[in-house]
């Protein structure tokens, strides 16, 4: 492990379908997964409160190797990906 990470990350590109406790939703990738959460990018506009509740399922017919989840999230920033702005998130499953 390096850069002081406590979990060991696969770099992947999963398709997910999010949404938050009593809030937005959306389509995103999943860019990787550890033990203890996922990093997830979106272009779906929205203001995520502070600790808030994701919802991460698998788009129709496929599977995620972690199954649908919840995760509270713990950092996100807002990103530019050519000319559309993203956001992303750094999520914890609970």
């Amino acid at each position: 492990m390096s850069g002081g990470r406590q979990h060991f990350r696969i770099k992947d590109d999963l398709p997910v379908r999010w949404s938050v406790e009593g809030g937005a939703s959306g389509e995103g990738i999943v860019l990787d997964i550890s033990t203890n959460g996922v990093k997830l990018i979106t272009d779906t506009s929205f203001d995520p409160p502070d600790e808030c509740i994701f919802n991460i399922e698998p788009l129709m017919g496929k599977q995620l190797p972690f199954g649908p989840k919840k995760a509270i999230m713990r950092w996100y920033q807002k990103v530019m990906k050519g000319k559309v702005e993203c956001i992303v998130c750094g999520l914890q499953f609970i």
